[in-house]
């Protein structure tokens, strides 16, 4: 199989117009060539100058130190972009909040869906659904130490905008 037989068959754009079967290479299988060229040395320039940004690690950190003679427990925040926990997600609460998540009812959850919470009135709240939804900061300390001793969630206040 010659180059032109194979890129004949080929997806790849360009070099089936640069080796075309039968003809010998002329002048627009030569300006395919360039401009071939020119597009490949240009994706391999922008791939190395990414792969290169990358390894620098470049990262901004400010850092405001003031001396205190006492400290008090720190303020630390997190925040988490995830409103809620998928995992604490019931049957109904898609079918009230569908819409708002991207989920419509013809298709499937994808996801193990919480038991069915036990709504006052049975009615649907905004609030209770984000209250029994949100993320806690319980399941998020793994462990705390200040100064050699031990804190827990007692320690944390939520902040809620």
């Amino acid at each position: 199989m010659d180059l032109a037989e194979f890129f004949g068959g080929c997806s790849l754009h360009g070099p089936n117009h640069i080796f075309v079967e039968g003809k010998k290479f002329g002048v627009r299988q030569g300006l395919w060539a360039v401009v071939f060229l020119l597009a490949v040395s240009m994706f391999v320039v922008q791939v190395v100058d990414r792969v290169i940004y990358y390894l620098q690690y470049d990262h901004i950190t400010m850092l405001d130190e003031r001396e205190a003679k006492e400290m008090v427990f720190p303020a630390i925040t997190f925040c988490n972009y995830n409103t809620f926990r998928r995992s604490q997600i019931s049957y109904s609460d898609l079918l009230f909040m569908g819409q708002l998540l991207g989920y419509e009812e013809s298709m499937a959850p994808g996801i193990p869906l919480a038991p069915e919470p036990d709504r006052q009135g049975g009615r649907f709240s905004l609030a209770e659904f984000f209250n029994r939804t949100r993320h806690r900061i319980e399941d998020m300390l793994l462990d705390c130490k200040f100064r050699g001793r031990e804190c827990g969630p007692e320690y944390f206040r939520e902040v809620r905008k």
